[in-house]
């Protein structure tokens, strides 16, 4: 009797994360813009496959799009009309979106290199902003590689 119940129990508990599951699947599927359905087609019964998905297609994790929100919480400030607990909100929201957009690998050696990096592309007078926006576009800019941009065009 025992272990009929526990079948049943493990059963009943498989049956409801399967549910679980497609709901999940379905909410997603639903939440998404149709032109955006279109990367989600082949994996639209899979939750977490799809939420990878859509992270990796709009959450791209590279110095240009972490330099953007380094940028936008060093020259945070306080609006005129702003309370203080709405200017911690904003800058909360920054620090979810920095750690967003790390890769897993990311080290406190990799942010110095990215702060150096980001300091010297700033620096760059408006005649490099042609070199600047390359730069940032770049999705495996490092250190070494503007050390060597650099020397390249001195």
């Amino acid at each position: 009797m025992r272990i009929i119940f526990r079948a049943q129990h493990k059963h009943c508990d498989l049956c409801d994360f399967d549910n679980r599951h497609d709901l999940a699947a379905g909410e997603i599927w639903s939440c998404v813009e149709r032109e955006q359905q279109t990367h989600l087609e082949a994996i639209r019964d899979d939750p977490v496959t799809m939420w990878a998905k859509l992270e990796a297609v709009h959450m791209q994790k590279c110095p240009g799009t972490r330099f953007k929100t380094y940028n936008a919480l060093l020259s945070l400030s306080k609006a005129e009309d702003e309370s203080l607990s709405t200017l911690l909100t904003r800058a909360s929201q920054l620090k979810s979106d920095m750690k967003a957009l790390r890769p897993s690998d990311f080290d406190i050696a990799k942010l110095d290199d990215e702060l150096v990096l980001m300091a010297l592309i700033r620096a760059l007078p408006s005649e490099y902003n042609a070199l600047r926006q390359t730069l940032l576009l770049d999705d495996s800019l490092t250190l070494e590689k503007l050390q060597e941009t650099f020397v390249a065009l001195e």
